[in-house]
């Protein structure tokens, strides 16, 4: 007994001595890494451009990252990387230093250091580093930057935001070489000098300006004692008005049904005897000081147009303060629209803005009389609306945060960051389908359609990552043809793409049958969704845009595809074939298919691609945007003249995420120039290739203008908001306002005399 008794003290000693060594070898490791992470707080990190236009060709840009050590341990040459988001294009054979920035997917890069790398207190090290394109912008700097420390096996340990961090300003010197001239104080002097004030009754009441004012002397008074009388099924706008009313006075105004006239009446009518052919929206105020205040329309939607204008009336300091009383002119105004499709285009994917936003924006739409609301709802950095049947598309597509596998969640982009958190940034967010529904009422009270948009089959990486996410989930419980019934990949495809946001994994493969069962779920839940709201759904908005060349090449599933469907010849013919089965699956559902202009085009728009009519005049509505690049100037009219409806959306004059000017202070994007509230403003429907500006050069054929049979093909014109640039509903708004008041003044008011010039 005494030897097992040893032998068992020996063996504890043994034991307790290994357990000792153990937390030992624990605790250094956990104490290295704290260590890195500890230095990684105390790592400065500061930008830098030093050149533009570069290289033979004039088509690069040279920057440099600088990383300073603060504290007061060293960082060492491995266990850690930076990781950042930068929208330009970084050579990775071109980095100099002692540290390597690799690409990882869209605008994601990390910088890794290279032995023999240690970084001593108060040391700096820069790497310099090159790229493709020009950077004149001080919000183009590299964004969103985190540290990642790591374990010796390579897991990850710790996750540490760059808090102290400088991006040095962009001088006008540096944007010269891309630019002829950048705005300065001097110039911007000499361009307003011949600037001057207008008579007050040469300048129009209301915004955009009324078909016809007649003011009739005096003035009238809105005070508590307002009553407003208002026909049947006018009770929403009577309502509407009431409220607004009743905020400005701080009163509480009454509505009744039935007719009234005469001081203190506010009343709203329905006449009939509208023009049928007139455009919907169409009225007639008058206001006098002995018959009160009337609005006549053919339509609620009229009444509610010349409730804005009679709103717009409305002095605005009233709008600050409340008032007691509030004068407006005596007047009568004739007014209608010139185009039935007055829109604009909101992009809650790229950065997010939820409902309390997209209300703003909806009110301010109102105002100047737009009505329709283009949601883009879905892009390759996040997927927005909630979808019953497919949860992961908001558990996983609409959240970013740090990874590299898109797991859990997607990939940081435009400077969203390490953290998924919606609180954390502007990355992650979705609305849910009471948060829809509830958006849908609000615009339709304003009479404002809202158009969904899911972008296939390019730009879908969300949904992609999204529909992998659920395989991967059924595939492990053993239900594999419940996990193969959404998938949106071919797994064995080895084509080579980059997109033209330089992601290299965001296209649906159209050759399994997956995609179009994906398409109709999705579409089925949000017409659900529409009628619970109560609110029509008309039509959805495919996207169907930069669908990337290479895409689907290389594809096993394509490849035999092909082989079967004698009516497709090649990779070339994918993107029209998908079209065409998504206008037939909502042509099945009485509803009209939308998207950008590349549906319309031969090819999906690669290289010298003609007008495509096999869709016209099929319930498809095209959106004509790039009339910048060479062959496209005239691309809205050749479509328009093809019988396809168009909606004007040119770049050039409508993109309102662009930057008003070239100054580098000022934000925005300019791929397509820049876009202030007069770019907007002189914009020409039925008439853009005039002299008044500039929409690119063709330098292949003659302008081809629009046919005066198509005329009738332009539905209208539409704002655009992409949100790459934009954090957040202040910024949201310095983008849009007040350019909306050039885009409001063109799709609503007369043709103007210099636009026939």
């Amino acid at each position: 007994m005494e030897g097992i008794e040893s032998g068992m003290n020996f063996t504890s000693c043994i034991m307790n001595a290994l357990l000792v060594c153990f937390l030992a070898s624990a605790y250094l490791l956990t104490g290295c890494q704290q260590k890195t992470a500890s230095v990684t707080e105390q790592v400065a990190v500061t930008w830098e451009l030093l050149d533009n236009e570069m290289g033979p060709e004039n088509d690069r840009y040279r920057a440099a990252l600088t990383l300073e050590n603060r504290g007061e341990t060293a960082l060492p040459g491995d266990g850690w990387a930076l990781f950042f988001n930068f929208r330009h294009h970084i050579d990775e054979t071109r980095t100099s230093g002692i540290a390597d920035i690799t690409f990882i997917n869209g605008d994601f890069y990390r910088l890794s250091p290279v032995a023999p790398f240690e970084l001593t207190p108060g040391v700096s090290v820069t790497i310099q580093y090159e790229g493709r394109g020009d950077i004149i912008k001080n919000d183009r700097a590299p964004q969103g930057l985190y540290f990642v420390t790591y374990e010796e096996q390579g897991m990850q340990a710790d996750t540490t935001v760059v808090t102290d961090y400088t991006a040095r300003p962009i001088t006008n010197e540096q944007v010269l070489p891309v630019l002829s001239s950048v705005p300065r104080a001097e110039s911007r002097f000499a361009e307003n000098t011949g600037v001057t004030n207008r008579a007050r009754e040469k300048v129009p009441p209301v915004l955009p300006t009324p078909r016809g004012v007649e003011y009739t002397g005096g003035s009238v008074i809105l005070d508590a004692g307002i009553r407003i009388h208002h026909d049947a099924g006018l009770q929403g706008e009577a309502e509407y008005l009431a409220e607004r009313v009743n905020g400005l006075l701080n009163a509480g105004v009454e509505t009744a049904q039935g007719s009234g006239d005469g001081a203190g009446i506010i009343s709203l009518t329905l006449d009939e005897q509208v023009p049928a052919d007139a455009v919907s929206g169409s009225y007639q105020l008058q206001i006098s000081r002995e018959n009160g205040i009337s609005i006549t329309a053919g339509d609620s939607t009229g009444v509610f147009y010349g409730i804005q204008s009679l709103l717009a009336l409305v002095p605005p300091e009233s709008y600050s303060t409340p008032k007691s009383e509030i004068n407006i002119p005596a007047l009568v105004m004739d007014d209608r629209p010139r185009f039935p499709y007055r829109g604009m285009h909101l992009d809650v994917s790229r950065n997010f803005n939820d409902k309390q936003a997209v209300f703003k924006t909806l009110d301010l739409m109102a105002f100047y009389k737009l009505n329709k609301l283009h949601f883009h709802l879905t892009d390759d950095e996040g997927w927005r609306l909630q979808i019953e049947e497919l949860p992961e598309l908001t558990e996983v597509g609409a959240h970013r945060g740090h990874t590299l596998t898109d797991e859990r969640h997607l990939q940081p982009a435009y400077g969203s960051g390490p953290y998924p958190d919606p609180d954390s940034s502007y990355g992650s967010g979705f609305y849910t389908r009471a948060d829809y529904k509830e958006i849908l009422r609000y615009a339709h009270e304003r009479h404002i359609e809202v158009i969904p948009e899911f972008d296939v089959p390019g730009h879908a990486r969300a949904a992609i990552k999204a529909m992998e996410a659920r395989y991967r989930r059924l595939a492990a419980e053993d239900r594999p043809m419940e996990a193969e019934a959404y998938r949106l990949v071919d797994p064995e495809d080895q084509s080579v793409y980059l997109s033209a946001q330089e992601f290299n994994d965001n296209v649906i493969c159209v050759c399994r049958e997956s995609a179009y069962r994906f398409f109709e779920t999705v579409v089925d839940d949000v017409a659900e969704m529409h009628e619970e709201a109560g609110v029509p759904l008309n039509t959805i908005h495919m996207g169907g845009d930069e669908v990337p060349q290479g895409a689907w090449e290389q594809s096993p599933m394509c490849t035999e595809f092909i082989r079967q469907h004698s009516a497709v010849e090649g990779v070339g013919d994918l993107p029209n074939y998908f079209v065409g089965r998504l206008a037939e699956l909502l042509d099945g559902r009485d509803l009209t298919l939308a998207g950008w202009q590349e549906i319309a085009l031969q090819g999906g728009g690669h290289g010298e691609s003609g007008v495509d009519p096999s869709f016209s005049g099929n319930r498809v509505t095209i959106y004509s945007w790039d009339n910048f690049t060479a062959g496209n100037r005239d691309l809205g009219y050749r479509v328009a003249n093809a019988g396809f409806p168009v909606v004007l959306s040119n770049a050039t004059n409508l993109y309102f995420e662009l930057a008003y000017s070239g100054d580098p202070t000022e934000p925005g994007d300019y791929f397509a120039g820049f876009v202030d509230t007069r770019r907007a403003f002189e914009f020409m429907p039925m008439n853009f290739n005039d002299p008044l500006h500039e929409t690119g050069t063709d330098g292949e054929s003659a302008f081809v203008e629009l046919e005066p049979s198509a005329e009738q093909n332009i539905l209208g014109m539409q704002g655009h908001l992409w949100s790459e640039p934009i954090k957040g509903p202040d910024s949201l708004e310095y983008f849009y306002a007040p350019k909306i008041l050039g885009l409001a003044e063109r799709a609503w008011s007369d043709r103007p005399s210099w636009e026939t010039m």
